[in-house]
């Protein structure tokens, strides 16, 4: 069974805060039941032993919850020394006691072992009859657990939906905070977004350029070249573009930057079928496919920015080939993509 500690390198930084957290609550909640007591003391195998003893046998929250935190502590001195502890805390998140629901939840995330065997039952506590410090707790740990995570996704942005609902001053931005980064850790897991290619120029003389199908409406071939605008050739190249950002697509001389047309592609990367909302805009034209059906089509003149078109992309498993088309009419020349949710299933 795997670890969580197999992760990829592009959430470490993410991952890093997310675990920070759980060791600053760890840490007072220690500091709270055992003043004056050295994390550095007691690594020992028979320590570890002797805690899972407690969560076997005593009956007593604040045991119980020591024992619990004691735990976690022991792990992130020495790594491996309570892998065996997993299964054991894992059942305290069934626990009457809230304090203990949270300890353990916070627990298992800095334990990492066996996420398969334990991550569904984090659902249940991210219900809106929670307490909050429970809520967090869940929540920090389902973003440690990455791609098991995604049976959350719904209740995830349900609790951020409500929570955005609030007035200004009445939210909980620690908590805001933490959900962004679990949503965004586990969609990176389940979906992932291929490297953008594009070609260009076509020409767009007469703004006729968006009801004309140049060669990349009928096939995809990176390797293939075409004739382009001004007799020039082109070709497909790979792009340095990142999402979230508004990008420039003035990349091909000031006199191949006005009255044309550009192509974008990248491959969509799904471990399952599922539904993802992406946020686009453009400078001038949109026209967007998935796996060669049209699902954006808006011939507009103007300056790209977030969220002036959004679409609901139906994924397979797999690959999924994305193809995006920017008129161009003068002046700049843009786009903008960002995938802002998925659908859990």
């Amino acid at each position: 069974m795997a670890s969580l500690r197999t992760k990829s390198p592009r959430n470490d930084m993410r991952r890093g805060l997310i675990a920070s957290a759980a060791v600053v609550c760890l840490s007072c909640c220690f500091m709270a039941l055992s003043p004056g007591t050295s994390s550095a003391q007691g690594t020992s195998k028979r320590e570890v032993e002797e805690h899972i003893k407690v969560l076997k046998t005593s009956k007593k929250p604040e045991q119980r919850k020591f024992a619990i935190t004691r735990l976690a502590e022991l792990e992130l001195v020495r790594r491996g020394v309570a892998k065996e502890a997993t299964p054991v805390v894992a059942k305290c998140l069934k626990e009457p006691n809230a304090d203990i629901r949270a300890a353990a939840a916070y627990a298992l995330g800095v334990l990492g072992y066996y996420p398969e065997t334990w991550v569904k039952d984090l659902g249940p506590l991210l219900s809106v009859k929670e307490k909050r410090e429970v809520q967090l707790a869940a929540v920090i740990t389902l973003g440690q657990t990455a791609k098991h995570g995604g049976f959350a996704v719904d209740a995830l942005t349900m609790l951020r939906t409500q929570e955005m609902a609030k007035a200004e001053g009445k939210r909980d931005r620690d908590f805001l905070y933490a959900l962004k980064d679990t949503l965004e850790n586990i969609q990176q897991e389940l979906v992932s977004m291929g490297p953008w290619y594009f070609i260009g120029p076509f020409p767009n003389d007469d703004n006729a350029g968006f009801k004309t199908a140049f060669p990349p409406e009928k096939e995809i071939d990176l390797k293939k070249e075409y004739p382009g605008k001004n007799a020039a050739m082109a070709r497909w190249q790979k792009g340095s573009f990142k999402d979230g950002e508004v990008n420039n697509l003035a990349l091909f001389g000031d006199e191949n930057n006005t009255k044309a047309v550009v192509y974008l592609y990248r491959e969509i990367e799904c471990t399952q079928p599922r539904e993802i909302n992406v946020s686009l805009g453009s400078d001038d034209t949109l026209t967007v496919w998935l796996n060669g059906e049209k699902v954006v089509e808006e011939e507009v003149y103007r300056a790209a920015g977030p969220d002036q078109n959004k679409a609901t992309l139906s994924l397979r498993q797999g690959k999924n080939a994305l193809l995006i088309k920017i008129c161009q009419g003068e002046g700049e020349w843009a786009f903008y993509f960002r995938m802002v949710g998925v659908k859990g299933k």
